[in-house]
């Protein structure tokens, strides 16, 4: 790469919102509402930099001001540091969040998928406004939860994919209930049962055991099955794999690919 492309590259990098930490330098000593001033500039680098003095200053007055911003930025790293500042700040931003989850970004899962999914990390939810409040860890789960029976169908959907992600990483098992009742209030609603079967292999009780042996068993609806089997691979104890050799022979070929992969990782685990 000739020096050209650099510095052709470096201008797109800071027109995107880069920064270094010599050019945030130069607005420390801004007071908050100067701050929130620079979001209206039209240099995304200001933008930038307010947002990480904000997350360093863990300032609770700037949350309003950070969450719309963060909805409507369109600069990429401006939008990280958006989100950086929020998580930094931490629970006492997710009231204030809320309302954008569902409208900033557009990759949320509407439809069931079509494919499996191979990997045996917990899949990054796909809501930007969940991908930040998940950098919280177990301080968000409460106000998770809180959510969780509003009755608002698409903010229920993606809530699920944060305690199930918290859940899992944190190693926390306080939100099973919540999520369980949740199958019950929303049996005819295919992509949130879903998400819940999907949240449930952050949790090794045995209710939540036999909650994904019905679906992986019983389902009439592909997905179910195959990532009922995903969430007990990873569960991965003696009960779970019993539960998974007894669907070795489902009728779907990606429902059995998935059973398969699920006892590979179990005996994986065991070695």
């Amino acid at each position: 790469m000739t020096e050209h492309d650099e510095i052709k590259k470096q201008k797109a990098r800071e027109a995107r919102g880069k920064i270094t930490p010599d050019f945030v330098r130069q607005f420390r000593t801004l007071s908050d509402q100067d701050l929130v001033a620079l979001f209206q500039d039209n240099d995304s680098r200001l933008r930038t930099a307010a947002a990480q003095i904000f997350g360093q200053r863990k300032a609770v007055m700037a949350i309003p001001d950070l969450c719309r911003q963060f909805a409507e930025e369109k600069a990429l790293y401006t939008r990280i540091a958006l989100s950086d500042a929020l998580s930094q700040i931490g629970a006492a931003a997710i009231p204030e969040l809320i309302p954008y989850i569902g409208e900033v970004g557009s990759s949320q899962h509407a439809d069931l998928p079509s494919t499996i999914f191979k990997k045996w990390s917990y899949p990054l939810p796909r809501d930007l406004v969940i991908r930040c409040i998940i950098r919280m860890g177990i301080p968000a789960l409460a106000e998770l939860n809180s959510y969780l029976f509003n009755r608002d169908e698409t903010l229920i959907r993606e809530v699920i994919d944060g305690i199930g992600h918290i859940s899992f990483y944190c190693h926390d098992q306080s939100s099973l209930n919540n999520v369980l009742k949740i199958v019950t209030q929303y049996p005819d609603h295919p992509v949130i049962v879903w998400k819940v079967i999907r949240a449930l292999q952050a949790f090794s009780d045995q209710e939540a055991l036999q909650v994904l042996q019905h679906f992986l068993l019983e389902s009439g609806i592909p997905q179910h099955r195959w990532e009922a089997a995903r969430s007990l691979g990873q569960i991965a104890t003696e009960n779970a794999t019993e539960c998974l050799t007894m669907a070795q022979s489902d009728v779907d070929p990606r429902v059995r690919a998935m059973v398969g992969l699920a006892l590979t990782h179990v005996a994986s685990t065991r070695n």
